[in-house]
């Protein structure tokens, strides 16, 4: 991936994506670039694959919308990282919950 000058991205800068999500987005070195994201808006991209652990790193993220793809696996644990999170959409993936209903 060719270096970014973060500085030199315009407010709200958009990128498309699709396939899976590539090992660069799970590369924490890259947090100095995508650490300011607030809305990740993967809506209907194709997307395949795993969510990756690491999103739990982007701690300014306040909606993670990536319904209508092909997300399969579980939810990751980082998720619950995200304390300023106050929309989350994964509906029309493939991801396995968490099934506590043998629990008391």
């Amino acid at each position: 991936m060719p270096e970014l000058d973060r500085d030199s991205l315009p407010k709200g800068f958009r990128f498309v994506l699709n396939g899976s999500i590539p090992e660069w987005f799970s590369d924490q070195s890259n947090n100095n670039y995508l650490g300011a994201l607030q809305v990740l808006d993967l809506i209907s991209c194709s997307i395949t694959g795993s969510i990756p652990e690491s999103i739990g790193g982007l701690i300014l993220l306040k909606s993670v919308l990536l319904s209508g793809n092909s997300l399969t696996g579980r939810m990751p644990s980082g998720l619950g990282m995200l304390s300023n999170l106050s929309v989350l959409d994964l509906s029309g993936n493939e991801l396995s919950v968490l099934d506590l209903s043998g629990n008391k």
